[in-house]
């Protein structure tokens, strides 16, 4: 199985928006191998823009609730 991290949109709904550059080919959408994998990715999102806001880099943190990890085969 394979999981995502997608964001809740107001045009589209929940959509993977998470992408990964690699040198020399197109975007491709983030996906994990595990529910756990996606589960960290998720954590370090959410605390690293935590981290952002209290240094003023931004000026609202994410909200949780706007994103969920699925799977698919």
């Amino acid at each position: 199985m394979t999981w995502e991290v997608q964001t809740l949109t107001l045009c589209d709904g929940w959509v993977n928006t998470w992408t990964i550059s690699r040198f020399g080919q197109a975007e491709q959408p983030e996906t994990f191998a595990s529910f756990v994998e996606a589960e960290q990715a998720l954590a370090r999102f959410i605390e690293d823009a935590r981290f952002a806001v209290e240094a003023g880099d931004l000026t609202d943190p994410p909200d949780p609730s706007e994103y969920r990890i699925t799977g698919y085969d």
